[in-house]
Formats: C-alpha cells, sequence, structure tokens
C-alpha cells in the first residue's frame, strides 16, 4: 500500500484501488497462502492470520499509519493509525476468503475509504 500511496500522489482513490489490487495478486501468488487455501496449510498458519493476528496487524498497521501521516497524506497521528488498522485488518481478511472474480473489490473498498482519507489529509 505504501508504494501505492507515494505513486499516487494527491489521488487518494487511485492509490488505495492501485495498494489493494497490488495486495490481491501478490497474496494470491504467495506459496503459503496458496497452501492455505489449498487446505495443505498447517493449523498454526490459519490461527496466525486469524485468531493470533494481533502481531501482524500491529506490525502492517504501525507501517502503514507512518505511510499515511508522513506522505502527501499527512494524516493526524490518531487518524493515521485508525486508518491503517482498518486497512490492514480488512486485508487480512482477504487471505482467508479471497476476492472473487467478476467484484472489483479494491475499487469497493477504496470506494468506503476515499471519504475517509480526504477527510483527513491535510491539504495546503
Amino acid at each position: 500500500m505504501a508504494d501505492s500511496v507515494y505513486a499516487h500522489v494527491g489521488d487518494a482513490r487511485s492509490a488505495l484501488v492501485d495498494g489493494f489490487g497490488s495486495y490481491f495478486v501478490a497474496s494470491a501468488a504467495d506459496p503459503l497462502v496458496r497452501s492455505l487455501l489449498d487446505g495443505e496449510a498447517k493449523p498454526d498458519l490459519l490461527r496466525l492470520i486469524t485468531t493470533d493476528a494481533a502481531p501482524i496487524l500491529e506490525r502492517g498497521a504501525g507501517r502503514l499509519a507512518d505511510t499515511f501521516a508522513n506522505s502527501w497524506i499527512s494524516a493526524p497521528t490518531t487518524d493515521a493509525v485508525m486508518l491503517a488498522r482498518v486497512v490492514v485488518r480488512v486485508a487480512l481478511s482477504f487471505i482467508s476468503m479471497p476476492p472473487t472474480s467478476g467484484s472489483d473489490v479494491a475499487t469497493e473498498l477504496a470506494d468506503i475509504l476515499v471519504p475517509f482519507v480526504e477527510k483527513v489529509a491535510v491539504t495546503e
């Protein structure tokens, strides 16, 4: 997501669509994710992305909050953290149940989140 934010300066919708879209493509190609979806993964992996996901959520949200606070968005810390937690939690939920073909989940998620990003973005 960070690369997408920096690649689409001033355009929250494109940044979010690109970020979620890239995430969906990368996670679908990831061998661990594929083993989970094929039923070959150990139960520990499933727990890691569900009931034991706190370390992943905190690390991912921390890194993403830095992006939202220190990029062109310049969101206040509280808003950057809130947005990052939502984005990471939603993204993680799609690992165990990826988007179906025929739906544009990246665009749908962007449509929901853009108003918040535009509200918290510091414009000069």
